[in-house]
């Protein structure tokens, strides 16, 4: 088992980085070099793009059998709950009512908006991409989660605050507060969204006695296991998955 973490602050700031278990054994960041299946935490992005064609946390949406050019996703309780808020199918991670939204917004904007938070490896446009499916990086989903908590700007990792020789500054960073992303209301309703996945679904074991809103994501067979998250502070990102070639 190999895991990885990223910690990031506000203005983007590596706070705290883990590439692997042992440096000495093996070399390879998994935090910024790794590309593994995000599961269910990639659902941060179909959600932004329903919220952004005017979904509402409360809206009610229909946990049922649904099939997709033959493809039917299932939950992971392996039952269907019927009628529930838009806020429940999130924090309980319901997998039918994701492909739904999917299919309403278009795979092809759940995929841009990917693109447009930060992530760069390729995106599939396949229905069951609303599953993640598509291989991710750790640093890019942190960052993602990142710029929900502020407020819908992007955020960009750096890890170099300046730079001086001879006593002399010869680079200093600044950081880029221009690019928003999605309107603060939509990253309001993100927040509100992922703090019900911490207070009462899939992910209550990162509960710390404050508000913390998160997204957990597993793959086939636990091969990949996430959160991601942030409270007041700084946002973070843990990967633990099963060791394989790059």
């Amino acid at each position: 088992v190999q895991g990885a973490l990223v910690s990031l602050d506000r203005d983007g700031a590596v706070r705290a980085m883990v590439g692997g278990r042992d440096y000495v054994s093996s070399i390879y960041n998994r935090a910024t070099q790794a590309t593994r299946q995000p599961g269910s935490a990639f659902k941060l992005f179909v959600y932004l793009a329903a919220l952004e064609a005017r979904h509402k946390p409360d809206d009610q949406v229909v946990d049922e059998p649904v099939t997709i050019g033959g493809w039917g996703p299932r939950n992971s309780s392996g039952r269907f709950s019927g009628e529930m808020t838009l806020r429940s199918a999130f924090a309980y991670s319901i997998n039918t009512v994701a492909a739904k939204l999917g299919q309403e917004v278009g795979f092809g904007t759940v995929a841009d908006m990917a693109r447009r938070f930060g992530i760069t490896t390729p995106i599939n446009t396949q229905p069951a991409m609303v599953l993640g499916t598509s291989n991710v990086r750790l640093i890019d989903m942190t960052r993602a989660f990142a710029s929900v908590a502020n407020k819908g700007v992007g955020v960009t990792p750096y890890a170099i605050t300046r730079v001086t020789a001879n006593g002399a500054v010869i680079y200093q960073h600044e950081v880029d507060t221009s690019r928003v992303l999605v309107a603060p209301y939509v990253a309001a309703q993100m927040t509100d969204l992922m703090q019900s996945a911490v207070a009462t679904g899939s992910g209550r074991a990162a509960q710390i006695g404050r508000p913390v809103a998160g997204k957990t994501g597993t793959t086939t067979s636990n091969k990949d296991g996430w959160f991601l998250g942030f409270s007041s502070g700084p946002t973070t990102g843990v990967w633990i998955g099963r060791r394989r070639a790059k």
